[in-house]
């Protein structure tokens, strides 16, 4: 009953509505606990009747965590790309055949995306969103600073107090910085120079 082509469709939606509203309220609520128990349902169903294996559940796993380092650790897309290939090809390859797994993947999709649009609607409407995301943004203007500004730093000189990995410590006119070098390794004792500064990532070269 589960394996179905209506029911695992609808699994589908349910997971993939869920995941994606999960990403945008804060917490681990409702929305992901559907998501995870649909999935769980549609993945065991079919292990079950045999028409997956393990090896599809790994690769979807797989999916997820390269998603999750594409929005931690970006890579030009590359991570994102790859993870939902591994998500698309699980599904897929879970279903009796190629072009049924597509059929329920697309349709899923589609209503995936009527549902999430109800149901921020209906968050909206009831007020929950607005609590849950941040709409207003914290500008420099108002009084907000989000870390402090090193931008002062590039072009001056320091010494390595520990080796850089390529992170470690320096020091510049008696205060000490956590850098990075650009990616070689930098004994202790060795005079650098700040490039560039990215936010609060302080880049340093050997002089």
């Amino acid at each position: 009953w589960v394996t179905s082509p209506t029911v695992a469709t609808l699994l589908l939606t349910v997971g993939i509505a869920g995941f994606v509203i999960e990403l945008f309220t804060a917490g681990f609520g409702v929305a992901g606990i559907l998501s995870l128990l649909a999935f769980t349902l549609f993945f065991s169903g079919h292990i079950l009747v045999g028409t997956a294996g393990y090896e599809t559940v790994l690769l979807f796993v797989l999916g997820i965590i390269l998603m999750i380092v594409e929005a931690f650790v970006p890579g030009f897309g590359v991570f994102g790309i790859g993870g939902l290939l591994a998500l698309i090809l699980s599904i897929v390859t879970a279903a009796s055949s190629t072009a049924a797994g597509l059929k329920m993947l697309g349709i899923s999709f589609l209503l995936a995306i009527v549902a999430i649009a109800i149901a921020f609607r209906y968050l909206d409407k009831r007020g929950w969103l607005r609590r849950l995301i941040l709409s207003e943004a914290a500008k420099k203007e108002d009084g907000y600073v989000s870390a402090k500004d090193f931008s002062a730093l590039v072009g001056k000189v320091g010494e390595t107090l520990t080796p850089l990995r390529p992170s470690g410590t320096i020091e510049i006119e008696g205060e000490r910085f956590d850098v990075v070098s650009e990616g070689m390794f930098i004994p202790s004792g060795i005079k650098v120079r700040v490039v560039y500064v990215e936010g609060v990532r302080i880049v340093v070269r050997p002089i």
